[in-house]
């Protein structure tokens, strides 16, 4: 298949005035164009998808560093190429599996390899079940090593962590009291987030003055008492 798609710029890109930036009224949308080819299957209780694409990103809003104050334009393309495979499986009536993982790498015109924020590779599986009165779901997804701020600004200023691969892991319970109450509605669910308790820091793209920033809280976990008539 064949899709184009564009991205105008946003009002601060087209009238912030700071001391740091400014913006631009004449800058144009950004476009890029998709072409895909997949390929379905399809099972009783079965699907598999695999996608291959290739992206060209162009008028890109890009910050000019070479003017004081750095001011906003229109410049240069990227190149995109990538596979991705997602399935769902059923196994019975009470236990799902689903998934997904891809691949991707970018090139932008002047020869800039990995130039998006997005990881080359991220992998993502779940597990789910589901009874009569309650439920369960256990997901992680895995994402590699993003590019480094310094492999495009030699000058950042290493302050935090360097950015790395992770796994961010969640789980959820939820199970209904009515057995307990004999009322119908009421449930309490918990819900554990970055269960793995992964330290994520994040490319500091912005500015490119530092290489990274805290990108997610550590291992939290949530309990929710809550009635549905």
């Amino acid at each position: 298949g064949y899709d184009e798609a564009y991205r105008s710029p946003f009002g601060l890109d087209l009238f912030l005035k700071a001391g740091f930036l400014e913006g631009d009224d004449n800058l144009e949308p950004e476009t890029i164009q998709t072409w895909t080819l997949q390929h379905i299957f399809n099972a009783h209780d079965f699907r598999l998808a695999s996608t291959l694409y290739i992206n060209h990103h162009e008028h890109l809003i890009v910050r000019d560093e070479a003017q004081s104050p750095v001011k906003l334009k229109n410049a240069g393309h990227v190149d995109y190429a990538g596979v991705e495979f997602e399935y769902n499986w059923n196994i019975n009536a009470q236990w799902r599996l689903e998934g997904n993982a891809s691949y991707q790498q970018n090139e932008s015109d002047t020869g800039q390899k990995d130039t998006g924020i997005a990881p080359n590779i991220m992998i993502k599986q779940g597990i789910s079940a589901q009874w009569a009165s309650r439920q369960f779901g256990l997901y992680a997804s895995y994402f590699g090593e993003p590019t480094q701020p310094v492999d495009l600004n030699p000058n950042v200023a290493v302050v935090n962590p360097s950015p790395n691969s992770y796994v961010l892991a969640t789980v959820q319970f939820k199970q209904s009291l009515e057995p307990w109450l004999k009322t119908k509605g009421w449930s309490l669910s918990v819900y554990v987030d970055n269960l793995l308790d992964e330290a994520v820091y994040y490319p500091e793209f912005g500015r490119k003055q530092v290489n990274s920033f805290p990108f997610r809280e550590r291992r939290a976990i949530y309990f929710t008492f809550d009635y549905a008539p």
